[in-house]
C-alpha cells in the first residue's frame, strides 16, 4: 500500500467516508444486511436471500460475499479503510515503542549526568576543604609568628623596664648615700 502524508490520508479517508454515506443513502432499504458482511464476525448465509436462490460454495467467513448491490470497488474501499485503520494502530504502537526507548535512553543519560555532577561537586568540595585547611595552616603559622614576636617584645620591654628600674634605684641609692655622707 502506498503511504501518504497524513493530510493526504485524512483527505482520502474523508472522501471515502463521503462516498460510503452516499451509497448508504442510495441503498438504504437493503443496507443493514450488507453492513453485517463487512464486520469480521460475518456468517456465510445472507439473511435476505431465500433457500431457492442461495448460492452453493464455501465462503471464507472473513471475506465479504462478492454478489451485492455494492460493486467490488465499494468493498475494496471498505477493506482499505479497515486496513488503513489497522496500519494506523500499528504505527501508533511503533511510535509508542520508539518513545519508550527514547525515554529510557534519556533517563539513562540524565542519571549519568546527575552522577557526573555529583562526582564533580564532591571533587570541588574536597578541593575547597583542602584549600581552607591550607589557608588555616597559613593563618595559624602567622598567628604563631605574631605571638612569638609579641612575646619577644614583651621580654625586651621587661628587660628594659628592669634596667630603667635598676638605674633609678641605683640613682636613688647613690643620692641617699651622698645625703647620708653629707649629713
Amino acid at each position: 500500500m502506498v503511504t501518504y502524508p497524513r493530510y493526504t490520508q485524512a483527505a482520502e479517508i474523508l472522501k471515502l467516508k463521503a462516498r460510503i454515506k452516499k451509497l448508504e443513502k442510495k441503498c438504504k432499504p437493503s443496507i443493514s444486511h450488507h453492513k453485517a458482511w463487512l464486520r469480521p464476525d460475518v456468517s456465510t448465509a445472507r439473511p435476505d436471500v431465500g433457500t431457492d436462490r442461495q448460492e452453493i460454495g464455501t465462503v471464507d467467513p472473513t471475506t465479504p460475499p462478492t454478489t451485492s448491490i455494492f460493486d467490488d470497488e465499494d468493498i475494496t474501499i471498505a477493506q482499505s479503510l479497515i486496513k488503513m485503520k489497522e496500519e494506523k494502530a500499528k504505527e501508533k504502537r511503533n511510535q509508542i515503542e520508539r518513545d519508550e526507548e527514547l525515554a529510557h535512553k534519556l533517563h539513562k543519560e540524565e542519571l549519568a549526568e546527575i552522577a557526573r555532577i555529583q562526582e564533580e561537586k564532591a571533587t570541588q568540595e574536597e578541593a575547597s576543604r583542602v584549600a581552607i585547611m591550607e589557608m588555616f595552616d597559613e593563618v595559624q603559622a602567622s598567628i604563631d609568628v605574631d605571638a612569638l614576636f609579641a612575646a619577644n617584645l614583651q621580654q625586651e620591654e621587661r628587660e628594659e623596664y628592669i634596667i630603667e628600674e635598676r638605674e633609678k634605684f641605683l640613682a636613688e641609692t647613690i643620692a641617699a648615700q651622698r645625703k647620708f655622707i653629707a649629713a
